[in-house]
């Protein structure tokens, strides 16, 4: 494995852009291609000081890029966990401001000597705050037992009058996310539309509705946000949008079918002013619903009742939050695998239930890793399977049966012919002998003597048909054993199997059927749930290593 480089640690918390190597114009596919590159590597059991810090730049210019903020100065994102823990070090970096303001003594300096109440006194009373005032401000309200919680009040006025000042929004919406109690919630929201502008409205508060969504009945979520909808007067209609197609994931399992149809008709209605990746999102939401409201949901049980579960908990949790129980699901299913082919017919349409759950697994299949594949080993595996398969069919005594009746039809069409030209040689000898009608009598006979052994013949091979082939049923637990061994989708694996058809083995005979198999493979749900499973499982090993421990 190629030594990857060490990202640079030092660009953290100034510019987030720079440690992911994204420029600021960028797409969110882009930042999400760099941050799970790093994820991926550093995982937040194994890492988790590195992934905090990852996921805190990533959060801070993933929400810039999807509303588009253009207040992003040069100022950088706070840790409010960390600024209650520690406030010296907090105070004093994590403002970029003026040097001067800077240059101030530091508060937990004073704190040795003084108390919290005298410095809240002199801060308030200053008539030109600084960004760094105001987030002193806040953080001592906070620290403050005695405080009439005016940390809000002071950081919305910070925020009014340093726009520009990220550092004191990405506070706000740390503090939302973690620090407001959930029955104060709709409070923090409503003193939040009396004092920001309508445009940034919804990107400051979203931790709070993501809180509000999840943790509350959903008839409380929308009486708050109706009324805020009501009051709000100016508002960017791409920020509504981008709000409404971020709370539309977890409404997909808790709102009612009226009021999700009329969010998505919203949306639908800017699609074409959506940028591509907003595009994206909506169609994949929208066949989640759609399976959400299927029959498939309501009526599950065994392997499928696990599936809609995580597939459930995946869309009320943020992004990554419900990454282990989609493995751990997956878990399950690689190790179930007679019970996925029982549970999931070959013949049973399940579209809805592939695409729903292919964007959930394609989503944290993403952050996990890839696998890559050596050609010549994955041929290998998938010619021998093939080989083992045009045995199995040669032996039985279906095939031999099937082999008896393509001999008949071909002797069937031999048959018709010769007795065609017998007709047509009749024809010549009558010609000469000047009987006109009979010649032509016998023309017609030849020909449909001809046409009738033709269609005769591919009656009968057609039946032998099946019975030459080993019924699909009956490879399907040999599909599931080279899948274990092959982690490929079903549509790669086709493509493999295909390539080997009528290709010779063993004594010159010809591998058959492998294009019957690949149609009904790629047809089969239980196929694509067992490769998925196998493959995300597999993701962080070397598959090659795997492949011949497994076949060894």
């Amino acid at each position: 494995m190629v030594d990857q480089p060490e990202p640079k640690w030092e660009l953290l918390p100034a510019d987030p852009w720079g440690f992911f190597g994204v420029k600021r114009d960028a797409e969110t596919r882009e930042l999400k291609r760099s941050y799970n590159r790093l994820i991926r590597r550093f995982k937040p059991e194994r890492h988790p000081q590195e992934f905090q810090r990852i996921r805190a730049a990533y959060e801070h210019i993933h929400n810039l890029i999807r509303y588009r903020d253009s207040n992003d100065g040069p100022g950088i994102q706070f840790d409010w966990s960390s600024a209650l823990a520690g406030l010296s070090k907090q105070l004093d970096s994590k403002l970029q401001t003026e040097p001067e303001t800077l240059s101030e003594p530091g508060v937990v300096e004073r704190l040795e000597s003084e108390s919290i109440a005298t410095l809240l006194a002199e801060l308030s009373a200053k008539s030109a705050k600084s960004p760094r005032d105001y987030f002193q401000l806040a953080i001592l309200d906070g620290v403050d037992p005695h405080s009439d919680e005016n940390l809000e009040d002071w950081l919305l006025e910070g925020i009014r009058n340093y726009p520009r000042e990220p550092g004191l929004s990405a506070l706000f919406r740390e503090y939302l996310e973690h620090h407001v109690k959930t029955d104060r919630l709709p409070e923090a929201i409503f003193k939040s539309l009396k004092a920001l502008p309508g445009n940034r409205f919804f990107q400051l508060t979203e931790p709070a509705w993501d809180r509000l969504i999840r943790e509350c009945n959903f008839d409380d979520f929308r009486e708050v946000l109706d009324r805020c909808e009501q009051k709000l007067t100016t508002t960017s209609g791409r920020s509504i949008v981008i709000f409404y197609l971020h709370i539309l994931k977890p409404a997909i399992w808790k709102a009612d079918d009226e009021w999700f149809a009329r969010l998505i008709a919203e949306i639908e209605d800017q699609y074409f002013n959506l940028p591509v990746w907003a595009q994206q999102e909506l169609e994949m939401l929208s066949e989640i619903a759609e399976y959400r409201r299927s029959e498939h949901v309501q009526n599950e049980s065994g392997l499928l009742q696990k599936m809609n579960e995580a597939m459930r908990q995946w869309c009320l949790d943020l992004e990554g939050k419900s990454d282990r129980l989609i493995v751990d699901c997956q878990h399950h299913l690689a190790a179930n695998g007679t019970q996925l082919l029982n549970e999931f017919p070959a013949d049973k349409p399940m579209g809805e239930l592939l695409k729903a759950w292919n964007h959930v697994i394609e989503d944290v299949a993403s952050r996990q890793g890839s696998v890559n594949f050596e050609r010549e080993k994955v041929a290998n595996h998938a010619f021998n399977f093939m080989a083992r398969t045009t045995r199995r069919t040669s032996r039985g005594l279906e095939h031999a049966i099937g082999n008896w009746l393509a001999l008949v039809g071909v002797g069937v069409a031999l048959f018709a012919l010769i007795v065609a030209i017998m007709f047509l040689v009749r024809m010549a000898l009558r010609f000469m002998n000047g009987l006109w009608l009979s010649a032509i009598l016998d023309i017609l006979w030849s020909v449909l003597t001809i046409i009738g052994g033709i269609i005769a013949a591919y009656i009968v091979i057609r039946i032998s048909r099946p019975a030459r082939r080993l019924p699909y049923a009956e490879i399907r637990g040999e599909l599931l054993k080279l899948i274990r061994v092959i982690p490929m989708m079903p549509h790669e694996l086709s493509s493999v199997l295909s390539a080997l058809e009528n290709k010779k083995f063993g004594d010159g005979d010809d591998l058959m059927d492998a294009d019957e198999i690949t149609a009904h493979l790629q047809a089969d749900p239980a196929m694509h749930i067992y490769s998925a499973a196998q493959r995300i499982l597999q993701c962080e090993a070397d598959p090659m290593r795997l492949v011949e421990k497994v076949s060894g």
